[in-house]
């Protein structure tokens, strides 16, 4: 999967703004969005999450203790996302899962320095 995502400032794009725009709209705008509309609050949140967490888990599907920390923060994140959303709408939701995903990337950077424990 690595040779697919593209390298520098589009992989900024694409990670940061492009992917949270995309799975925010699908998952929140549409999908939860619909459920809440007929007011099912916590139905509508639980649907969504999992929704959410499903590419992220077929993505590194056995690959073991990866995947279950993935998984996990897809799950928390997707909780968290679906909440707010439901209170205050996509903005927040969107703002949420791209500080999200720029607190992951500067982990999986930090990471790659010599001396990292």
């Amino acid at each position: 999967m690595e040779e697919f995502i593209p390298e520098g400032m589009e992989r900024l794009v694409l990670l940061l703004l492009l992917a949270p725009l995309g799975e925010e709209t699908f998952t929140r705008g549409l999908i939860e969005g619909y459920l809440l509309s007929y007011g099912h609050f916590w139905s509508a949140i639980l649907f969504s999450v999992l929704l959410f967490a499903l590419p992220y888990w077929m993505a590194y599907e056995g690959s073991g203790k990866r995947n279950a920390g993935i998984v996990t923060g897809a799950l928390i994140l997707g909780s968290l996302a679906g909440y707010v959303f439901a209170l205050g709408g996509i903005v927040p939701a969107l703002v949420l899962h791209s500080s999200a995903s720029i607190a992951g990337l500067t982990v999986l950077k930090l990471r790659e320095r010599p001396g990292y424990k």
